[in-house]
């Protein structure tokens, strides 16, 4: 630069005055500010550098400073020196490696020096004195000039993508050595997600067959029981429209008898008041006086008891309450027997429910004691069984399994037979409470027929029975059932006894006279009343003896009911049938002092003699069941 000429100086002042010189100059220096810039920032760096090595190295001084102040420095001169050696050695490597970017950058500046001077003299010479802007070289000139600047902007972008594009290489470089290892993983996951997948759908599957099947079952039990409630529905007014039925000729009937029986009433009403007032009272005193006060009241006695036995019995003949009464002892020796054979099953299924109940604990306390030694038999081997290969540790854990399964598989089926052992007992119980409900039901009317065959020294004979016989139960730990049944016996006999002693106090000529009376009467006479109700008692005994599942339970309770249901209507239309019999029967002089005006009365007061009974002995059998099980 010292060498050029003053002509030089000249002619570089004239351009310096050019304003397009001038900013080509304002370019370059902006170019060389930029490298320097660089260069300061590079310079920056290197210091930022050096300063973190030094200062390192100073923490590193005051700690052995402060190790040899205390006394607590162990290393010898030689690792001392070899320390210093090594850190100078640093050092003079950090000095070179400056060295060397310093150099670089002057041959970088000497190059854009020279290149700079080229340019100068090329536009220089290119140039001239005179310069226009608006000439076709100072528009060339700008175009450049603006080339130049874009080439320059994109080339430090290039530069900045560059760098960019560097580190993320290195993190790429740096990601990849775990990249192999997360892949497996991933692929391992992947496998077991699509192997847990094929299960899902196998159970999905599995899933979808048992639901509809399910769904098919449901649809043909919800026919069944369309078809079963159609066919019970119909059954059930086809019965109503037979009940119906029957009422009404069974109205229409009891009608026109009661028509009969007014109109013959007045006219032998009439007879009588017109004929013989006065000649039958005379007699009735003049037997009155002649028979002892005793004997008076035992013939009331009697006259009272042969009608109650005529309303209970609803027949006038002697031999056929005899062979009803009968009938009533032979229901009662079959539903003793019944309740007995009840008792034994009862008997044997709770003695198989406590054999069972002592075999379940006794598996249960097996079990727990083989765990136990399991268990311990593990501990002792625990050391033996880590040192066993992997087959053998797999036989062992198999064995273990399999044992466990015969456990598992044995306890099922202990726990299913104890399950039905239960549901037989359930059963059974049922049987034998309707048993119960039935034998109280019969206890009630012989208690009934008992009270009217024997007044009032009966009621006191058989409430004394009952007492003992409880009593007698309890003592002697037998069942109440048959104790009760023994007391039904004995109040039948008393009955029979007290009926052939009122058959053998009733004299021929008596008899004779209601046999007259009797084959005087010209309606229709009930005789089957008796028979139909122990009949449906002794299907109802033959039913509840057998063993029955679910279905032929809820059968028998209908027919129960339906048995029931019937009896009583028939009891009560026997019991109107037997009203008009005794009124057309008897004559008008017969009985006068016994005579019932209000038959309706007494008819609701029998029965709900009865329901009281039966509430009574539903809530003693309630009562006995809840102290039998608490």
């Amino acid at each position: 630069m010292n060498n050029l000429t003053r002509k030089d100086e000249k002619v570089i002042g004239a351009f310096d005055e050019d304003p397009a010189v001038a900013k080509s100059k304002k370019c370059v220096i902006d170019v060389g500010q930029r490298s320097q810039l660089e260069l300061l920032n590079a310079e920056v760096r290197h210091n930022k550098e050096t300063l973190t090595c030094l200062r390192l190295e100073n923490t590193q001084l005051k700690i052995a400073l402060q190790q040899a102040s205390r006394g607590q420095r162990r290393g010898d001169a030689e690792k001392h020196l070899c320390r210093e050696e090594e850190l100078l050695h640093n050092k003079l490597c950090l000095l070179k490696r400056s060295l060397n970017s310093v150099r670089g950058k002057k041959e970088e500046l000497t190059a854009e020096i020279a290149r700079t001077v080229e340019e100068m003299g090329y536009v220089m010479k290119e140039g001239g004195v005179a310069f226009d802007e608006n000439s076709a070289v100072g528009q060339k000139i700008r175009s450049l000039e603006n080339r130049l600047d874009k080439c320059l902007i994109k080339h430090n972008e290039v530069n900045a993508i560059r760098r960019t594009y560097e580190t993320l290489l290195e993190r790429l470089q740096q990601e990849q050595a775990g990249f192999d290892t997360q892949l497996a993983a991933m692929e391992k996951t992947l496998q077991n997600t699509e192997k847990d997948l094929t299960d899902l759908n196998a159970v999905a599957a599995d899933a979808a067959s048992g639901r509809d099947a399910a769904k098919a079952e449901v649809v043909q039990l919800k026919s069944q029981l369309a078809r079963e409630r159609r066919a019970h529905n119909k059954d059930v007014e086809e019965r109503r429209a037979f009940v119906q039925m029957k009422r009404e000729q069974l109205e229409r009937k009891s009608r026109r008898l009661r028509e009969k029986m007014e109109k013959a009433e007045e006219r032998r009403h009439r007879v009588n008041t017109a004929s013989g007032n006065v000649q039958k009272k005379k007699a009735r005193v003049t037997t009155q006086k002649q028979l002892k006060p005793e004997d008076l009241e035992q013939e009331q006695q009697l006259r009272e008891a042969y009608n109650r036995l005529k309303e209970v019995t609803m027949s006038a003949n002697v031999d056929e309450v005899i062979a009803k009464l009968r009938e009533r002892q032979d229901a009662n020796v079959q539903l003793k027997r019944t309740a007995n054979e009840a008792a034994q099953k009862d008997s044997l299924l709770k003695e198989e429910r406590d054999k069972l109940q002592a075999e379940w604990n006794k598996i249960q306390h097996l079990s727990m004691n083989c765990e136990l030694l399991s268990k311990h038999q593990e501990k002792q081997h625990a050391n033996v069984e880590e040192r066993q290969s992997g087959m053998a540790c797999g036989s062992a854990v198999n064995a273990v399994e399999q044992r466990a399964l015969v456990r598992r598989r044995v306890l099922v089926e202990f726990e299913s037979h104890l399950n039905d052992r239960k549901n037989e007992l359930s059963e059974a119980q049922r049987v034998q409470e309707k048993l119960g409900q039935l034998l109280l039901d019969v206890e009630a009317g012989v208690q009934h027929l008992a009270d009217t065959v024997a007044c009032t020294q009966s009621s006191v004979m058989s409430a004394s029975v009952n007492v003992l016989s409880s009593e007698e139960a309890a003592e002697d730990g037998r069942d109440p059932c048959v104790a009760r049944g023994e007391a039904i016996l004995k109040v039948l006999r008393a009955s029979s006894k007290k009926l052939c002693d009122m058959m053998s106090v009733l004299s021929e000529s008596e008899v004779a006279a209601v046999s007259k009376s009797l084959a005087r009467w010209r309606g229709p006479t009930i005789v089957k009343t008796i028979g139909n109700r122990s009949d449906g008692l002794m299907t109802a005994v033959n039913w509840s003896g057998s063993y029955v599942d679910g279905d032929d339970a809820e059968r028998f309770d209908g027919a129960e009911r339906r048995c029931n249901s019937s009896s009583e209507d028939v009891v009560i239309g026997s019991r109107k049938w037997l009203d008009a019999t005794a009124a057309l029967s008897a004559p008008a002089d017969e009985f006068p002092e016994n005579e019932i005006h209000d038959r309706n009365e007494l008819k609701m007061m029998s029965i709900a003699t009865v329901e009281r009974e039966r509430k009574k002995a539903r809530k003693q059998l309630q009562q006995r069941t809840k102290d039998e099980n608490p």
